[in-house]
C-alpha cells in the first residue's frame, strides 16, 4: 500500500468513478450540450448560468482545460505567442523554430519534436483557423496545461485530432463550491498516541522545521497570531495577486490545524496560501489547477500541499496531483463528505494522492465521511477547534474531512522535518510505518484503517545501524469475496507476516493484513456496468445476458459465454447511414415493445457512440460514468466512435428481438482502431444481450452495461465485472457467421433524420424504420438531472454542513486554547 493507492485493473479512470483513472483519456470532457451545461453550472446559487452566458466564449462555463503530452504546454505557448504577434507561421519558419526550441529547451524536446510539433500545429491552423492561441488564456508549464476560452466546441475536437501526439485530453472547465458546519481540541491529543483514553498531552516527534505547506484552498489570515514568523510567499488566483488573504475562513482553519502554534501539528513549519476560491466558498477546477500549477513550480522543498477542497470526478485534477507528485511535492486530499466511495470525486480519486477520511473523538468513522479502496488513512476530523478570520485570535469548531486532512499535512511536515530529502512516496511509507491499525469502528469496506500518528518516527540520522532489512514474508492467497447483504461491496483479505525485524530503527514498516474490495457472481447490482481502460477491452467473442430481477427493481448478469460469431448474423441488417456522435430513432416492430426498468418503450435510440438509450436520444461520447447513467440506456461498449469514417451500424429484427451492431467501427481519429459490438433486445423476456466482437486499441475509455437514468447508482464501482470466470455458462446461440467475416451489405447514406426503406414484415430481417429523434413522443421515463449525484453541491471544501457535531470528551488538553466562537459564521 505504501507510495500508491492500489488500483483495480478494470479501472483507470473513475472512473468517473472511480477511484481511479490514470490512463490518458484522449475525449472532449462532458457534457457538450447546452441544456447539460446549464444543469451543471446551476446546481447552487453561486454558479447560475444563463443560455445568453453561454454565447460568451469569455463565461467560465465555456473555458476548457487541455492537458498536453511531455512539456509540449511551453512549445503550445511559443507558437502562439509568435501567432499573436501577428507573424504568419510559414513565412517566419527559421525564427519561429528557433523560437519555440528556445522556449522549450529546459523540457529538452528534441529539435525534430519541436519541428514535427510545429508541422502538425500548421496544419491544424491551416483547415481551422486561429481557434487556439486567439481563445488562449493560461500556459500552466508545471502541468503541461493550457485553458482556452470558446464556444467552438468543434475547433476543440478538431484540434484534438490533428495534434494528437500533443494532446491528452480535454475537459470543460467546472465549478467548485465550499460547504462547511461550525459544530476541540481533541485531535492533536488523539494522533500522538496508538489507544485511547486519552492522555491530556501533545508530543509530536518533530515540529516540521524547515518545512514548507502550501494550503490550497481560500487563502489565510496573515494576520493570527498562529502563523506568526512563518509565512513564505504565496499567490490569489481569485484576484491574480500575491496577496491570498483569506475572506471566508476555511483556508485559515485547515493552516491553524496544519501548523498553528496552537492548534496545528507541525509548528515550526512555513505556511504558503494558495487561494482558489473565493469569499464564498467558491470557484472553478481551472483556478484550482492554476493554484497546482503555482505550486509545482514555485515550491520551495521539502514541501507538503494541501487541499481540503474536491468535487466530481476530473483527470485533468487528478493528473495535476501526479505532476505535483512527481515534482517531490506530496501532496494529501480530503475524502468527501457525502458518507459515499471516495473513489467518485478529485482529487480524492487521484492515485498519488494521500487521501484522508475523518474519524470522530470516539475513533469511529465520522458520519459523513466518504470511505472506500481510494481512501488512505484516517485522521480527525469531527469538532475540530482551530485559527480563523476576523481577528489576530479568532477561532471557530467545524468540521469534515476539510479539518482531517491538515492534520495528516501536520504529520507530513513533522516527518519530513526528520528527513529533509525524503520522496513523497517515502514519506507514504513513514506514515503508513507508525500508523495506529484497526482503531476505527464502522470504517467501511475497503478502507484502510490505519489512524494517523505524528510520534513513533525514528530519527534515521541520529539512529545509527541499517533501517531498511526488514524481510516479510509473501501475502498469503485472497480469502473468498464475502458481500455485505444489500449490497455489492464484498471484502476479501490476505495476511503475511514478519520474518525478521528491521534493526537500527527497529520497525517493519508495511501492512501484515490487506483488505481489498471485491464482487462475488450474481452480485444484485440493479444497473450492472464495467469500465473498461485502454488497456483493459473486453475478450473477442465474449456475450454476456442480462434480465430484469424483481427483487432488486433492476437488472442482473445471468449468465455469459465465448462463441466464435455473433449470436445474431448481422450481415442482412439495414445499414443506418450513422454520422459522427449522432442518433436515430427506431421503431419497433407493431405489437412488440420492450420494457426497462418498469418502463414499457416501443422505440429506442441508437447512438453512434455505442449506446442504445430509451425516451430521449443521446450523442454522448466517452466512457464517462456520469453521462453513462444519465439516461436510461444498455450501453455495448459507450466511448468515442466515428462510423462515419468506416463500419457500419446495422438494426435489424429477427427471432423476437431488436438486433444492434456496431460493425468495424473506428475511433473517432483511429480509423485503424475498430470495435464491433452487438446488443440484442429481446421482446417478451425483456433481456439484454452484449456480445463484443473484435476490441481494437484505443486511449478511450469505454463504458458497458446498462442505466436506469437516475444518476450515478451508489452501489456502482470500478471493481465491478459484467465478465466474471465464475457465471454461469449461456445456452449456444443461433448459428451464423464469424465475427471476421465483411460485412456483406453496404451502409446506406440516407439521412438520419429521414426514414429509412422498411423491409417486407414478412422478412426475417425486417430492416427498422428511422426517423428524426423529434418525431418521437415526449420522453416516457424521467431523467435525473445531469450529475446531480456526483456534483450535487460542485466542488466542495470538504468541512461539512450537514453532519452533526460529535460531542468533544470532557477532559480537554492541557495547554492554552483560544475558547470557539459561540455564533456559527453562515453559509452564504
Amino acid at each position: 500500500m505504501s507510495g500508491r493507492k492500489r488500483q483495480p485493473a478494470s479501472y483507470v479512470l473513475f472512473a468517473l468513478l472511480v477511484g481511479i483513472l490514470r490512463a490518458s483519456a484522449s475525449m472532449l470532457g462532458d457534457p457538450t450540450s447546452e441544456e447539460d451545461v446549464m444543469k451543471l453550472w446551476n446546481l447552487d446559487s453561486d454558479h447560475m448560468v444563463t443560455a445568453a452566458d453561454l454565447q460568451s466564449a469569455n463565461h467560465p462555463a465555456n473555458e476548457w482545460i487541455i492537458k498536453l503530452k511531455s512539456s509540449f504546454a511551453g512549445a503550445m505557448e511559443a507558437v502562439c505567442g509568435w501567432e499573436k504577434q501577428g507573424q504568419r507561421l510559414q513565412k517566419q519558419r527559421p525564427t519561429l523554430l528557433s523560437s519555440v526550441s528556445g522556449a522549450v529547451a529546459a523540457t529538452k524536446l528534441q529539435a525534430a519534436e519541436v519541428q514535427t510539433f510545429v508541422n502538425d500545429y500548421e496544419q491544424f491552423r491551416s483547415s481551422s483557423g486561429d481557434q487556439i492561441c486567439s481563445h488562449s488564456k493560461q500556459f500552466l508549464h508545471g502541468l503541461d496545461f493550457i485553458t482556452v476560452g470558446t464556444t467552438n466546441v468543434t475547433a476543440l475536437k478538431e484540434f484534438q485530432h490533428r495534434m494528437g501526439n500533443y494532446v491528452a485530453y480535454t475537459e470543460r472547465n467546472m465549478p467548485v463550491k465550499m460547504l462547511q458546519n461550525n459544530a476541540g481540541l481533541w485531535g492533536l491529543d488523539r494522533i500522538d498516541q496508538q489507544d485511547l483514553p486519552y492522555d491530556n498531552t501533545f508530543a509530536p516527534a518533530g515540529d516540521g522545521a524547515g518545512v514548507h505547506v502550501y494550503i490550497i484552498d481560500t487563502g489565510i489570515n496573515s494576520a493570527h497570531t498562529e502563523f506568526a514568523g512563518r509565512i513564505g510567499n504565496g499567490y490569489d488566483f481569485v484576484d491574480n495577486d500575491s496577496d491570498p488573504e483569506d475572506c471566508q475562513g476555511h483556508g485559515t482553519h485547515c493552516a491553524g490545524t496544519a501548523l498553528g502554534s496552537t492548534y496545528g501539528v507541525a509548528r515550526a513549519a512555513t505556511l504558503h496560501g494558495v487561494r482558489v476560491l473565493s469569499c464564498s466558498g467558491s470557484g472553478t477546477w481551472a483556478s484550482v489547477i492554476g493554484g497546482m500549477n503555482w505550486v509545482a513550480e514555485n515550491h520551495v522543498s521539502p514541501a507538503v500541499a494541501s487541499m481540503s477542497l474536491g468535487g466530481g470526478f476530473s483527470q485533468a485534477i487528478n493528473d495535476a496531483v501526479a505532476t505535483m507528485h512527481d515534482a517531490g511535492v506530496v501532496v494529501t486530499t480530503a475524502a468527501g463528505n457525502s458518507n459515499t466511495n471516495a473513489c467518485g470525486s478529485s482529487p480524492a480519486s487521484a492515485a498519488k494522492s494521500f487521501t484522508v477520511a475523518s474519524s470522530t473523538s470516539s475513533d469511529a468513522r465520522s458520519s459523513f465521511s466518504n470511505y472506500g479502496t481510494c481512501t488512505n488513512m484516517f485522521a480527525p476530523g469531527s469538532s475540530i477547534l482551530s485559527a480563523w478570520i476576523g481577528s489576530a485570535t479568532a477561532t471557530n469548531t467545524i468540521s469534515g474531512t476539510s479539518m482531517a486532512t491538515p492534520h495528516v499535512a501536520g504529520v507530513m511536515a513533522v516527518y519530513l522535518g526528520l528527513h529533509p530529502a525524503a520522496s513523497p512516496d517515502a514519506v507514504w511509507q513513514g506514515l503508513e510505518s507508525v500508523a495506529a491499525v484497526d482503531k476505527i469502528s464502522n470504517a467501511q469496506t475497503g478502507t484502510p484503517n490505519l489512524l494517523v500518528q505524528a510520534a513513533g518516527f525514528c530519527d534515521r540520522e541520529a539512529t545509527p545501524g541499517p533501517h531498511e532489512d526488514c524481510v516479510l514474508s509473501e501475502w498469503t492467497p485472497w480469502s473468498t469475496c464475502t458481500v455485505e447483504a444489500g449490497t455489492c461491496d464484498g471484502t476479501r483479505t490476505r495476511t503475511r507476516t514478519v520474518v525478521s525485524n528491521a534493526t537500527g530503527c527497529g520497525r517493519c514498516s508495511g501492512s501484515l493484513l490487506e483488505t481489498d474490495m471485491c464482487f462475488t457472481p450474481g452480485c444484485t447490482t440493479p444497473e450492472p456496468a464495467q469500465l473498461f481502460s485502454s488497456s483493459a477491452v473486453p475478450t473477442a467473442t465474449t456475450s454476456v445476458l442480462l434480465a430484469y430481477n424483481a427483487s432488486t427493481s433492476g437488472m442482473v448478469v445471468v449468465c455469459q459465454d465465448t462463441f466464435a460469431a455473433f449470436p445474431v448474423d448481422p450481415s442482412g441488417h439495414t445499414a443506418q447511414r450513422a454520422q459522427d456522435d449522432g442518433s436515430f430513432l427506431i421503431d419497433f416492430p407493431q405489437g412488440q415493445h420492450f420494457t426497462f426498468f418498469d418502463t414499457v418503450y416501443q422505440r429506442m435510440y441508437v447512438g453512434t457512440n455505442g449506446y442504445i438509450t430509451f425516451g430521449q436520444s443521446d450523442t454522448t461520447y466517452g466512457g464517462n460514468p456520469n453521462s453513462f447513467f444519465s439516461k436510461p440506456r444498455v450501453g455495448a461498449l459507450m466511448t468515442d466512435l466515428n462510423p462515419s469514417a468506416g463500419g457500419s451500424v446495422r438494426v435489424g429484427f429477427e427471432q423476437g428481438r431488436a438486433v444492434v451492431t456496431w460493425l468495424e467501427v473506428p475511433y473517432y481519429g483511429q480509423t485503424s482502431a475498430t470495435v464491433s459490438v452487438q446488443v440484442e433486445l429481446i421482446f417478451g423476456t425483456d433481456e439484454v444481450r452484449i456480445t463484443y466482437g473484435n476490441i481494437g486499441g484505443s486511449q478511450q475509455i469505454k463504458l458497458s452495461g446498462v442505466s436506469s437514468g437516475n444518476g450515478v447508482p451508489s452501489m456502482f464501482s470500478e471493481q465491478y465485472e459484467l465478465i466474471e470466470d465464475a457465471t454461469a455458462v449461456c445456452a449456444a446461440p443461433p448459428t451464423s457467421p464469424t465475427l471476421s467475416a465483411a460485412p456483406t451489405a453496404s451502409p446506406t447514406t440516407t439521412s438520419p433524420t429521414t426514414a429509412s426503406p422498411t423491409a417486407s414484415p414478412a422478412s426475417p430481417t425486417n430492416a427498422p424504420t428511422a426517423t428524426s429523434p423529434t418525431d418521437g413522443p415526449a420522453p416516457t421515463h424521467s431523467v435525473r438531472e445531469l450529475m446531480q449525484d456526483w456534483l450535487e453541491e460542485g466542488l466542495e471544501l470538504f468541512a461539512t454542513e450537514d453532519a452533526p457535531a460529535d460531542e468533544p470528551r470532557e477532559e480537554p488538553i492541557e495547554e492554552p486554547v483560544e475558547e470557539p466562537v459561540e455564533e456559527p459564521v453562515e453559509e452564504p
